[in-house]
């Protein structure tokens, strides 16, 4: 139960938003005041846009509620840390087979290699994903990137409306590297928050409009200084790489140098555009339709989304079936008391794993509700969903093995843990094929839920010693995931978790019988 300082803070905010009439309206009274000192006319600019995008995505789901509505997430809280990963592959599922990114004909023996999911491959992701990470040092100097190979440096913050980023040479890789910066600024933060979509100038397809309106600003400079080095090293690969919205940034700028080809490619020696790579790391859904996107356009381009990391699932549509998950939970006759008592009661309780259940099936209710795109909420009122936004290329989920981080939470030893008709304990993976709309037996919860969990550091160092496993998923399935999984939705996608995931990570080898049966599973 909150302290009562909370409740009266939150009673004051709420009432704050009423008053003023709109969520938007109340930030622009009181939240500004505190900000238009220490940001340019360009920002409070962006910063009202992001607002007024977030004002009509409340506005769509302000209908009377039943519970409190920290009730509503802390119960829903507990059923989604109780289902299984959404990401998580099949049981025994050892061998990974990335699929091809462009036709057998054209591949050369360099791309043949990058087809494959080896360590020669992944070494090299692993390098561009420190690459990413030092980027966010300061200056490319700082980054450890040698003066004599520096290009272009715009990561020294200023009021430029583009993520910061530097282009350099890359001896150790042979190539030629344009490594964007994620979040690190409030200029940045708006930057994400700008999620609506927007057409692309060639009308090819639509984009994040905060991410495109960027992209679209670096683009020339990036050119003409990758033009640069390729005149001195014109045998080097051009790289573009970058983690969370760099990453989303690496995409499109990937994607744009590919579509404006023509142009980009007389700057640059033959085959260049061709021959690029990309890898992206936590990278928000930065495009849609996929349809719209050939082989050609996505070759050599790899994200990689670490276990529940909840940015590369962030999209206005994830948001509004977030929402739907809420309503149909809050309305899902459970009475505030049974709330209360199935988020503080241990896991054996079987009243509060009852309550569970019931908000487990109103979950998958608001799954279903959803299919034809449309949530129906009171009295005939309705939701339509945005359309969906991907990532393009092919994408990579990194999962530990031993021990799925699930919830900050401590776990009971082995022979506490409860174990199910077939034996498997409850902590044990679960099928990828199991959805939220396709559920056969109830939710199980994966340790001892307790206050004092969220501080239970001997659990959080048994999950860094897990080994971590890969393997290749679907952007359709990616954008289907739900936002929030687990409580390590934020811890997941830092840097220093990608990295750690890199170097405990292990390739099975797999018999020729294995990898005949894993190449079925990925035809179906």
């Amino acid at each position: 139960v909150p302290p009562p300082n909370l409740e009266l803070a939150l009673k004051r905010f709420f009432d704050g938003v009423q008053s003023t009439g709109t969520f938007e309206a109340f930030v622009n009274e009181h939240l500004q005041k505190l900000l238009r000192p220490f940001i340019s006319e360009r920002l409070e600019a962006s910063f009202k846009e992001a607002l007024a995008i977030y004002d009509r995505l409340l506005k769509q789901f302000d209908v009377p509620g039943k519970l409190l509505p920290l009730s509503v997430a802390a119960l829903l809280r507990r059923c989604m840390i109780a289902r299984p990963n959404y990401l998580d592959p099949p049981p025994g599922f050892p061998y990974v087979k990335p699929t091809a990114d462009a036709s057998e004909e054209n591949l050369s023996d360099e791309e043949e290699k990058m087809r494959r999911l080896d360590g020669g491959m992944l070494a090299r992701a692993e390098h561009f994903l420190q690459v990413s990470d030092r980027i966010y040092e300061g200056t490319a100097e700082k980054a450890g990137i040698n003066r004599r190979d520096i290009i272009l440096d715009c990561t020294a913050e200023d009021d430029s409306p583009v993520p910061r980023h530097a282009v350099f040479v890359d001896h150790l890789t042979a190539s030629i590297c344009v490594a964007v910066r994620g979040t690190a600024s409030l200029g940045d933060t708006i930057m994400d928050l700008i999620a609506a979509q927007v057409p692309t100038s060639d009308g090819r397809g639509s984009c994040h409009k905060g991410i495109h309106d960027a992209t679209v600003e670096m683009l020339p400079g990036v050119v003409e200084a990758v033009a640069e080095a390729a005149k001195l090293f014109p045998n080097y690969t051009i790289v573009i790489t970058g983690h969370s919205l760099g990453g989303g940034a690496a995409l499109l700028l990937s994607l744009m140098m590919r579509h404006q080809r023509e142009d980009v490619g007389k700057k640059l020696p033959k085959g260049a555009v061709d021959a690029l790579q990309c890898f992206a790391f936590a990278p928000p859904p930065v495009w849609s339709p996929l349809e719209a996107l050939s082989r050609n356009d996505t070759r050599n381009m790899f994200s990689f989304v670490h276990n529940t990391d909840m940015i590369p699932r962030s999209t206005l549509r994830a948001l509004q079936m977030m929402g739907s998950a809420i309503f149909h939970v809050d309305h899902a006759g459970i009475s505030e008391a049974d709330c209360l008592h199935a988020i503080l009661a241990p896991p054996d309780d079987a009243y509060a794993r009852e309550t569970i259940a019931r908000a487990d099936q109103a979950v998958t209710e608001s799954v279903r509700s959803s299919q034809n795109g449309v949530i129906d909420l009171l009295d005939g009122k309705s939701v339509k969903l945005y359309d969906r936004l991907y990532i393009p290329g092919q994408i990579f989920h990194l999962y530990p093995q031993d021990a799925q981080r699930k919830s900050a939470i401590s776990q009971p030893p082995d022979d506490e843990a409860g174990e199910d008709d077939g034996g498997e304990t409850a902590g044990d993976g679960a099928s990828a094929e199991r959805r939220p709309d396709d559920r056969s037996d109830p939710p199980r919860a994966r340790g001892t839920y307790s206050i004092r969990g969220f501080g239970d550091e001997a659990q959080q160092e048994r999950e860094m010693d897990s080994t971590y496993r890969i393997h290749q998923i679907s952007a359709q399935l990616l954008a289907d995931a739900p936002i929030l999984e687990s409580d390590f939705f934020a811890l997941d996608h830092q840097t220093t978790a990608y990295i750690r995931a890199f170097r405990r990570l292990k390739l099975p080898e797999a018999s020729s019988e294995e990898k005949r049966e894993s190449e079925e599973i990925w035809s179906v």
